[in-house]
């Protein structure tokens, strides 16, 4: 019987053994990245955020309180809006040289562009519609809406074996991952024109769409294969989505971040800041991918005192084919084409 066992054991060893190894890659070479469109059906997902649970321990004692009339009616709080990506990433391995899933993504840019509906002149009581404009201004559907831009740099991404090949067959690695937006109070009050409304911009139709365009060393990144991705939804693309049915049906698939901004969607230009550049960074940190610059960092002016401004604490920026600032680069076999 205990050879019986013995003879077992090393039959299963041995069998162990003749199995290939999983191979992975440390880093991605080859990047894919989408909107999750099964999470934005619902609509947006921007919430007031809280204030912080015991900030006012922290200064009892003190003979200077630091707190004001506005803090106590939420005048200060910030909003957050996630947005839901998909992402897909493959590297080489070291001693094959094959194509095979990748651990971990070090760096993805990002340009956010937010479509935020114009308040109507009765704003501040209670109004929210978009305006109607005048003149040639009536005429174009995207004269009642702001478009707001945002770059981030997400940096150090964790990924995990996806569970099924992609549309080509390949195996991947993914990663489902909310980008937070978050939105200053002065912002809120400048876009929607309410002050003191702790729904101002939470209401359905004022967050009228969104879309993320991502880059990977330079070259941009391709939608995320899958068969859930062909979708012909009014105002969605792999990049996009557009909430506002009537916006929606007037953009269609087109790329209104680009072939609309120009002449017809004003860019005010209002701050809307990536998780380490806001008060709650060292409390909800975990809750996002880590972002750049890293929360605590030296600020780029402080840290290019004495050195080259032209590329000290500056965001690289990179051509998108959805962007609009389009510059020449050559591709390279490691591009993200072959996901």
């Amino acid at each position: 019987m205990k050879t019986t066992h013995f003879f077992l054991l090393s039959l299963a060893v041995g069998l162990m053994s003749l199995a290939p190894a999983e191979e992975w890659a440390a880093e991605a070479t080859d990047v894919a990245v989408s909107l999750d469109q099964t999470r934005t059906g619902g609509g947006p997902d921007i919430s007031l955020l809280p204030r912080l649970v015991g900030e006012a321990e922290i200064f009892k004692g003190c003979k200077l309180a630091p707190h004001s009339g506005l803090e106590d009616k939420g005048d200060k709080a910030w909003y957050v809006l996630n947005i839901p990506l998909k992402i897909n990433a493959r590297g080489r391995d070291k001693e094959s040289g094959k194509r095979v899933p990748a651990h971990y993504i070090d760096e993805l840019n990002l340009e956010i562009y937010l479509l935020v509906t114009k308040p109507s002149k009765g704003a501040g009581k209670g109004g929210g519609k978009g305006s109607k404009g005048s003149g040639k201004a009536a005429a174009s559907p995207a004269s009642g809406y702001y478009m707001i831009k945002k770059e981030i740099v997400l940096q150090d991404i964790p990924m995990e074996k996806a569970s099924a090949k992609n549309d080509n067959g390949k195996e991947v690695s993914k990663a489902d991952v909310p980008v937070g937006v978050f939105f200053p109070r002065s912002t809120v009050y400048k876009l929607t024109g309410k002050f003191g409304d702790p729904d101002a911009i939470t209401r359905p139709g004022v967050i009228a769409g969104y879309a993320v365009l991502a880059t990977f060393k330079g070259q941009d990144c391709r939608g995320v294969e899958t068969k859930e991705s062909s979708s012909t939804t009014p105002g969605e693309t792999p990049y996009s989505k557009v909430f506002s049915k009537k916006l929606a049906q007037e953009v269609g698939g087109a790329r209104w971040w680009k072939e609309r901004s120009k002449d017809n969607f004003e860019e005010p230009g209002y701050p809307v800041m990536c998780i380490s550049e806001t008060p709650y960074a060292n409390f909800y940190l975990s809750m996002y991918p880590r972002c750049k610059p890293v929360f605590g960092a030296p600020s780029p002016a402080s840290s290019s005192v004495g050195a080259d401004s032209s590329s000290e604490g500056k965001l690289q920026t990179s051509s998108n084919s959805g962007s609009g600032t389009s510059t020449s680069s050559t591709s390279s076999s490691d591009s993200g084409t072959e996901n």
